[in-house]
């Protein structure tokens, strides 16, 4: 499991989290795809697409459009951004309040 290319991902990443500490966006254009692509790559080395790990590899696959998507500005304005941040964090607190509400009462 911890072979070059695990390694190879956390050595992007962290190029990637230095592009974005010293605002650097021409390289993080390379760089954000890069650590998506280089771990499918380590996903790929370690045997995943058998079974049912292949959702997941289809999954890593999606996440690294989405991250070209987020880069171009294609889909996601800033304003969006924060809508969907805030989504993403409050979204199963709203869903078990909406549960608890919708339970029936058995007397």
């Amino acid at each position: 499991m911890f072979n070059p290319w695990f390694y190879l991902v956390l050595a992007v990443a962290l190029v990637d989290w230095y592009c974005v500490w010293k605002d650097r966006y021409r390289v993080r254009y390379v760089t954000k795809p890069l650590t998506l692509i280089v771990l499918i790559g380590w996903f790929t080395v370690c045997g995943g697409w058998d079974g049912a790990a292949f959702i997941f590899g289809v999954g890593l696959v999606f996440s690294l459009a989405g991250d070209i998507f987020l880069l171009k500005g294609v889909l996601i304005t800033p304003d969006l951004e924060k809508n969907k941040i805030h989504l993403a964090i409050n979204f199963p607190f709203e869903l078990i309040e909406r549960l608890e509400h919708s339970r029936p009462v058995v007397k």
